[in-house]
Formats: C-alpha cells, sequence, structure tokens
C-alpha cells in the first residue's frame, strides 16, 4: 500500500484509483462517504456522520481526501507507516524492522497517548496525533520563550489560524525529538483539554517507520525498512 505525505500529513492509497485516506490517530472515529474500499481483507465503509471534516481537510490539502482511519479500525490491527519509504500496510503485520518498543495508553479507549520527557528531568502525557501536521504544546511550557517563527495551521472545529511556533527538545522513549511546537488557540484548547494540553505530532512519525500496535498498547519507533 502507498504511502503519500502531504503538507506533512499521513495518507494511504486504498485503490488502484488512488483515493486517499487521512491516518489520524487523533481521531476517535472512522470517516467516509458512502463509499467502501477493502480494508483489512474486508469491504470498508465507515459512517458520514463527519464528512465535513473530509470536506475541510481536502480543501486544506487541495486534493480529495475520501475516507479518514481513526480509533475504530487502527484498534483492530497495526499499522505500518514508512514515512521515508512511502510504504504502508494494515493488518497482521510482522515486527521485523530495527525498532523500539514504546508503551501507549488509551485513557478514553480510543485516542493513544505517550510518555515524553521535557527539560529538567520532568516528564508528561502527550496525544500521539498523526493527523497533526504540527505538535502543540501548554501555554506555560512556551512562558518566557522566544518562538522560532509564526505558522498557519487548520483545524476542522475552527478553520485556519495563526501561532507562534517554538523549539522545545522532547524525549520519547531513547529518541531526542527537536519538536517545535504551536499553541492552540482558547477555543481549540478547551475542545482538546487532554493530556495537559501537549500534541505530539508529525514530529513523531517524520522519516521514520513507525507500527502501532493498538490491541498490545505499543508503538515501535525505528529507522529500519518495512516488512516485506
Amino acid at each position: 500500500m502507498r504511502l503519500r505525505i502531504v503538507d506533512r500529513h499521513l495518507l494511504l492509497e486504498l485503490d488502484d484509483a488512488g483515493r486517499l485516506a487521512l491516518v489520524d490517530t487523533g481521531s476517535p472515529f472512522d470517516i467516509g462517504r458512502g463509499r467502501a474500499a477493502m480494508l483489512l481483507d474486508e469491504k470498508w465503509a465507515p459512517p458520514s456522520t463527519h464528512a465535513a471534516v473530509l470536506d475541510a481537510a481536502s480543501a486544506h490539502l487541495g486534493l480529495t481526501v475520501e475516507w479518514l482511519i481513526g480509533a475504530p479500525t487502527l484498534s483492530r490491527c497495526r499499522a505500518l507507516l514508512d514515512w521515508r519509504g512511502g510504504r504502508a500496510a494494515l493488518g497482521a503485520v510482522v515486527i521485523d524492522v530495527d525498532a523500539s518498543p514504546l508503551p501507549i495508553a488509551l485513557p478514553s479507549g480510543d485516542v493513544p497517548t505517550i510518555e515524553i520527557g521535557l527539560d529538567g528531568g520532568e516528564t508528561a502525557r502527550a496525544v500521539l496525533d498523526s493527523g497533526a501536521a504540527l505538535s502543540y504544546a501548554p501555554r506555560a511550557a512556551v512562558a518566557g520563550r522566544a518562538p522560532i517563527r509564526r505558522e498557519r495551521d487548520f483545524h476542522p472545529l475552527i478553520g485556519p489560524f495563526e501561532t507562534d511556533v517554538f523549539a522545545l527538545p522532547i524525549t520519547v522513549g531513547a529518541r531526542a525529538i527537536a519538536l517545535e511546537a504551536g499553541v492552540l488557540p482558547p477555543a481549540l484548547e478547551r475542545a482538546l483539554a487532554t493530556a495537559g494540553g501537549w500534541i505530539v505530532g508529525s514530529d513523531f512519525f517524520c522519516d521514520r517507520t513507525i507500527v502501532l500496535d493498538y490491541p498490545a498498547l505499543t508503538v515501535w519507533d525505528g529507522e529500519g525498512r518495512p516488512p516485506s
């Protein structure tokens, strides 16, 4: 299965026509438009209840997004996402990459969180959100820091917005990540008040081979080749 990276979003080509599904670990539901695709060896046609999210994502990315793959599907399988190699697999994926296992939690049964290490030896929980091109930090974490740039981002709940972006080094397991994090607008802070305001987005997935294994409450973090 081909994996396409568009504006730091992970999109799977699900059929020969190249129709696209956004992989969004931050979503508690799958979304469709009433069309079916073959996924996990079955005809997959997720509800169209939140199809407006697909319209908003399509407008933001400049292409048609037919589906969103969220918690209901990811919870049933392993999902391999090879950013560098442009490949993906969903199903009974064999872990034969050089990867480190990282525990995840599913506190509400859907959206995963991971432990991150902060400056000064502190730790925090963060939402692991493959649907977020930009990572986010609580306001207190950037107090007194100078931003490195200002960036335009988007969320379906409020549309486009701008945020200052800060360099915030973190660790996840043994890996150091040069996190580039914005600060959510107040309306989104209230709506997405989980994991203390930390969201680790595409910074975690960029240039890596990642295997999401929700059934085992594990994320495999590696740089190796995907399974053949």
